[in-house]
């Protein structure tokens, strides 16, 4: 199943494109005929179906002071701006949004109930082990 209609386009960013998680991405992109653009330091990414490559360039290691930060921040940026551009496009008034923030919160309230019966254990068990030492 494909959740992406026919003018589905996604950008992947990766420092390396070395990791499996990224190639796997780029495979089923390929595989699904999904248009993708690559932002990427990486020059070994040739047989790749992209519709567009950007390749970020960084100071060498040795050189670096804080580029590395202001690199990511840059990316970071860029994609913000990529993607409220697409949301308010595709929703001005941010309903659908709202909806899939609520639906969030919701799951994110239930797993903390699941969860913080095991977390109060935890507590009492810490505090014990205190007071015996």
């Amino acid at each position: 199943m494909c959740l992406m209609g026919p003018d589905a386009f996604v950008t992947v960013i990766s420092h390396s494109f070395e990791t499996a998680e990224v190639i796997k991405v780029c495979e089923i992109l390929e595989n699904k005929n999904i248009n993708y653009a690559l932002w990427t330091q990486s020059t070994s990414i040739a047989k790749l179906n992209a519709l567009s490559i950007l390749n970020l360039t960084n100071l060498a290691q040795h050189i670096k002071t804080s580029a590395s930060l202001g690199s990511k921040i840059s990316v970071y940026f860029l994609t913000d701006l990529i993607y409220f551009y697409l949301i308010f496009s595709l929703d001005p008034q941010l309903d659908k949004f709202y909806k899939i923030n609520f639906k969030r919160d919701f799951w994110n309230s239930q797993q903390r109930k699941k969860y913080s019966k095991t977390s109060e254990k935890t507590v009492k068990i810490i505090k014990k082990r205190q007071k015996s030492q």
